[in-house]
Parts: structure tokens; sequence; C-alpha cells
């Protein structure tokens, strides 16, 4: 059973530092996350399943704290019957996703700019592709074997057994057989070697802004090592769900930006729609293992329009 407000109250206590004015902020899929005030300052504690997500966000914090207000991350510990616990920096601010259609159009260029930033910086790995652990490991060799490996059942070990309960759905797993099909002749047309950090999760309530800025960035466990163009796909591949999340300028944006910035944009359109197949896959994978038959035909919709695409 998720753990409740009582029992957070009870947790910190245990812990003593006088915390107080706990509340629920947050449930995600693999954590849930409450705010308190301890010695005065806001935090937030989180509850989950997988330290290892917990860990990645420390990662991520002190590796580009300095380039994207990400948290800090102050204690990862157990906590009994409720897995593990993350105590971290609480920031100001609402969910991007959830921000009113004007609102959310103008934070796009300062969620833009922190992109840019990452886009800079060191990659997270000394080697590889795709998701990475919080000691520096990359899961493949290239970034297209990331991108391929999203076919194969040994790619969501949270998701046991989602191959099976797509296989129950026909229209479904014709559509994604056909969609990994159509990721496999683009992927030549992707490069092998580009290893940039990916944040990999940019809706689902991971972006706060606060007074026009982007105030956190939250959430690092499915952060990967690749192509920069991949966060920029994941925004133009889930904008139909968020008004004001604007494909055409995030495409145009991203050109022009990355032409400034002397950034490898050749191929553009292929590896976009690589992309963006690769992204859409995991949903329709997640959605089958969740047995979310609305969301699952939804993200089969979004799917067929890119399977005839060049770019």
């Amino acid at each position: 059973m998720p753990i409740g407000t009582d029992e957070v109250e009870r947790f910190l206590a245990r812990r003593g530092g006088g915390a107080r004015n706990v509340a629920p902020v947050g449930a995600g899929e693999w954590s849930r996350a409450f705010r308190f005030d301890a010695d005065g300052s806001p935090r937030v504690i989180r509850f989950g399943a997988h330290p290892e997500d917990f860990r990645k966000d420390e990662a991520a914090s002190t590796g580009y704290g300095a380039l994207a207000p990400i948290p800090r991350v102050f204690e990862i510990g157990e906590a009994a019957e409720h897995g593990h616990f993350a105590i971290s920096e609480w920031a100001p601010g609402l969910a991007l996703d959830r921000l009113p259609a004007a609102d959310l159009r103008a934070a796009l260029p300062a969620l833009l700019d922190v992109l840019d930033r990452l886009r800079s910086a060191p990659a997270p790995t000394p080697s590889g592709a795709g998701i990475f652990s919080s000691r520096g490991r990359a899961s493949h060799a290239s970034w297209r074997d990331a991108l391929l490996a999203i076919a194969e059942d040994r790619e969501h070990p949270r998701l046991a057994g989602w191959r099976a309960e797509l296989a129950k759905l026909a229209d479904a797993a014709r559509v994604f057989e056909q969609g990994a099909e159509r990721l496999r002749e683009l992927a030549g047309a992707c490069p092998e070697d580009i290893r940039h950090l990916i944040h990999a999760d940019l809706t689902a309530g991971n972006v706060l802004v606060h007074d026009g800025a982007i105030s956190a960035v939250l959430d690092w466990g499915n952060a990967l090592v690749g192509d920069f163009l991949y966060d920029v796909a994941w925004l133009v591949f889930w904008s139909p769900w968020h008004p004001g999340l604007d494909a055409d300028f995030v495409i145009a944006e991203a050109r022009r930006r990355g032409r400034e910035a002397g950034a490898d944009l050749h191929a553009f359109e292929e590896r976009m729609t690589a992309c963006q197949l690769q992204i859409g896959l995991d949903a329709i994978a997640y959605t089958a293992f969740r047995r979310r038959g609305r969301d699952l035909a939804e993200r089969v919709a979004r799917l067929r329009p890119l399977l005839g695409r060049r770019g």
C-alpha cells in the first residue's frame, strides 16, 4: 500500500530534526513525494522501490547542477516496507506540462536554453550509450544499439511480461513491429558515437516553471547517453497531449540553436523520426504492461504517422 502523510510524519519524527508541515506534492509510477519543513528550510522526501533512480538524481545534480536547476540530494537510505527514500531540495513552480497553453508556450525558450547548456556538457559516462547507471556505466556500445534495443524484452527490466500483454492485442502488436522495423531502417542515419546527456522524460511533471523560468528539472531515473535530439523529439512526440507545447516551434528552434552552436545536425529529420519511434515503442510497451487500453490506443495512433516518414 502506498505510503501516506501520517506514515511520513512518523518516519521523519523517528529520524529527528523537527520536520513539520508534511504534505504530498506528487506521485509517479515509481515513487511518491512529500514536502516538509526542516530547520526552517523546505525539503522533499521521496519513497520508492528503485534507489538507483535516486542515485541518478544525485549524480545529475552533482555533475550538472551548475548548468541546469537540478535539486541537490542530501540523503538516500532504506525505508523498510516502503523501499527506499531520498531527501532533496524543494523547488518552487508548477509542472511545465500542466501549465495553461499560453504559459507553456512562453516557457519553451527557457527549457530549450537548459537543453542547450546540457548539450555542451561532458557525457556522464566514459564510453557507450543508452541508459546509464549512477556509477557511470552505459547499457550499450553505441547509440544505434541503444535505439534498436527497445524491441528486446530485456530492455524493460521493470516491465517483465510486457510482450505477452502486447501479444494479446493484435493491432497494437502489429503497429509495434512495424515501428520497430521502421526504426531499423532509419538507424543507419543515426550517429553511433554521439554521446550527450539526455533527460528522456521531460513531461510527466518533471520540469517546473516559476516566474517564467525553469526552476527544476526532476527525476533523472530514465536519463540516457546519446543523441541530444532525443529530448527535442520527446517534446515533439508528446505535444498532442499538451496544448501550448508547440512542436513546430520546438523543431525550428532546435535547428536554429544547433546551427548557431555548430552542433551536429546531419540527417536531422531521420534522427528526429528515429527518436520519436523509439519513444513511441517504449510508450506502447509500458501501457501494454500496465493494461491501460485507452492510453495504449492513443500511443498506437500517435506512432502510425511515423511509420512511413523518411524524416
